[in-house]
């Protein structure tokens, strides 16, 4: 059978009203809506002028959604449809709205299986899937914070087991440990079986008798906070106990209705800093003693401000009474003015260049008489708690100055007084070598000549104790005039090289260079180095004297192949009286005294001297002078 029915009677409709489900009743493959009851119609928003037309003309709004395409596939096949909590967009007072309904389909066949008809009827449980959804939602939110708590909880003690600090959370009013990282285990002295999930005062009884116990009740009942710097705690350390020196903090835990539950500690142990600070305060408390017991004096300056403070014993020493006033320059005063410009120009290049300090100066006493001290200090970079400053100590060497004073003017005395007997026999030598020249008797005529040369030594050894009686007695001079360096070196060479007869001297030297030093003393240093480079390297080597321009200065060198000096003598060859004591040297005659004079004399032209050497490889040795003399 084809075609459509009249099914819109007035008592076909009057029984569909009865229902409380939506119904409508469809036709043709458009779907046309032959028949709905009060109760569809207020679904879909409408009124019944959309009867006889079909479904997507009545409810356009259904346009791309499934159900008209759903209704055509039951009319093509005759099969029923059903689905349950199916959303819908339809609009209700101008508005599109999501509704969920329960609904059928279902194909009226005739006789012969064919549909003529399709019966819709529908259940709104739009409110009955709204709170499931809305249930569902407050759900996934529970399991949502949920997994955030575990996932926070889980961060934490990431964060607490990686901290570089000792951390522990306790719970509950009997303090359980919840978590301990490796660093307060290690602080405690403790594995993770002694502490956790246990009562803390229960793992470390030693605890209770230190006050903890108490801070602890405060924290958890009251809500104090605590924190403490260096705080001795005794920690158990293989059945001992051991003062430790702790900064750490106690702060309380609250939940979410902000109750405590709980308290967290951070610590760190600085037992080694605290034991340092306490051996540094006893070591510079020993080092105050032995100053005082000393009899030296101390001071400070701070290099950025320049101030400038002294202990009551410096100020003693330069003559000032306890009562008297007395600062930096107040001191300076009582120093000659001789020794000021040196004294300031030592303290400069301290503080610029971080050159050890170390000065003698005599002072001037309110009474007339005259002081000697010695003051050694060195320039220290800032720290933590300190700035950089230029600090130091001063001793009284009076009686070791005039000590000195005396030996040195009984030496410049008794060599004063040998240089006229040592010249007459040094004349008489030289006679009777000459009255032996045409002598057939050898042997007179070697004696002769090592007489002569003895003398030579000995007055080289007389001119050098004079040399150093004038240096300490301040009569040196230095009598600069402008000379050419290379015609120096070349002339000392070359008397050198006439007794030199088993050394081969080369010079590399750099064309006229004039400078102004004094000659005779700056000759002297170059005759001393090239006399020494002879005596102590084995016949058939080579002696290369070198000069030339460094930066402002110029620069010698004097270079042997001879035993070389050992990294320990090396440091005091310039030092006065001091020489390299071995099997090697013993045969070697002299007094220490030549690279002294050296070093003094370079110094007092505002150069440097120093060497360099491998034992066994030669030596070389250095003197640099400013070229503006």
């Amino acid at each position: 059978m084809s075609g459509s029915i009249r099914l819109n009677s007035e008592a076909l409709l009057a029984i569909l009203n009865l229902s409380k489900d939506a119904t409508a009743i469809y036709t043709g493959a458009d779907i046309v809506v032959q028949m709905a009851n009060d109760a569809m119609i207020n679904s879909w928003g409408k009124d019944r002028s959309i009867i006889g037309k079909p479904l997507l003309e009545a409810v356009p709004e259904l346009a791309g959604q499934p159900f008209v395409g759903l209704l055509q596939d039951v009319w093509r096949t005759g099969k029923t449809y059903e689905a349950r909590d199916t959303a819908a967009e339809l609009k209700i007072d101008g508005k599109l709205q999501t509704f969920y309904f329960n609904f059928i389909y279902r194909a009226l066949l005739n006789e012969h299986s064919e549909t003529y008809a399709i019966l819709h009827t529908a259940t709104d449980v739009t409110e009955s899937v709204q709170n499931r959804h809305a249930l569902e939602e407050v759900r996934q939110a529970e399991v949502a914070r949920t997994r955030a708590l575990r996932e926070s909880e889980l961060n934490l003690r990431l964060v607490i087991q990686q901290a570089p600090v000792a951390i522990a959370i306790f719970r509950g009013p009997q303090y359980i440990t919840d978590i301990a990282n490796q660093h307060a285990l290690t602080l405690w002295g403790r594995s993770e079986e002694e502490v956790l999930h246990l009562p803390i005062l229960e793992a470390m009884p030693e605890l209770k008798t230190q006050g903890i116990s108490e801070l602890l009740d405060a924290v958890y009942h009251r809500g104090e906070k605590f924190y403490f710097t260096e705080r001795p705690v005794n920690l158990r350390r293989d059945d001992n106990l051991e003062t430790h020196y702790l900064n750490f903090s106690y702060e309380p835990l609250y939940d979410a209705d902000g109750l405590i539950n709980g308290f967290i500690t951070i610590g760190t142990d600085v037992t080694e800093q605290v034991n340092a600070r306490l051996a540094l305060a006893r070591t510079e408390e020993m080092l105050r003693f032995s100053v005082d017991a000393a009899g030296a004096a101390t001071w400070h300056m701070d290099i950025a401000t320049r101030n400038f403070v002294f202990s009551e014993g410096m100020k003693s020493l330069y003559g000032f009474r306890p009562e008297e006033y007395a600062g930096y320059d107040e001191l300076l005063a009582r120093v000659p003015a001789a020794y000021q410009k040196i004294l300031k120009a030592q303290i400069e290049k301290t503080i610029t260049n971080g050159t050890p300090y170390l000065n003698e100066h005599p002072v001037k006493m309110p009474d007339g008489r005259e002081r000697w001290v010695r003051a050694i200090g060195k320039r220290y970079p800032a720290e933590a708690n300190w700035t950089a400053h230029f600090s130091g100590l001063v001793i009284d060497i009076t009686d070791e100055k005039l000590e000195d004073m005396r030996k040195n003017g009984f030496i410049g005395m008794a060599s004063h007084e040998l240089k006229t007997p040592l010249t007459s026999l040094s004349a008489i030598i030289q006679v009777a070598g000459l009255k032996l020249k045409d002598s057939d008797d050898t042997f007179l005529k070697g004696a002769m000549e090592r007489a002569n040369n003895q003398v030579k030594r000995m007055t080289a050894m007389i001119n050098g104790f004079l040399n150093i009686s004038r240096l300490e007695s301040g009569k040196l001079i230095i009598d600069k005039e402008t000379f050419d360096l290379e015609a120096l070196i070349r002339d000392i060479a070359d008397e050198i090289s006439l007794t030199a007869t088993h050394h081969e001297i080369e010079l590399d030297l750099c064309g006229y260079l004039g400078i102004k030093a004094d000659r005779d003393k700056i000759g002297s240093v170059i005759s001393n180095l090239l006399s020494n480079a002879v005596k102590y390297s084995p016949p058939g080597t080579t002696i290369n004297v070198k000069c030339g321009i460094e930066d402002k200065y110029v620069q010698v060198s004097v270079r042997d192949e001879g035993m070389g000096i050992d990294a320990i003598d090396i440091k005091r060859l310039f030092d006065r009286y001091y020489r390299v004591e071995s099997s090697r040297t013993k045969h070697i005659s002299g007094f220490g005294i030549g690279l002294y004079l050296c070093s003094e004399i370079i110094k007092q032209h505002g150069g440097k001297i120093w060497a360099e050497s491998i034992l066994g490889q030669g030596s070389t040795f250095y003197f640099k002078l400013p070229l503006m003399g």
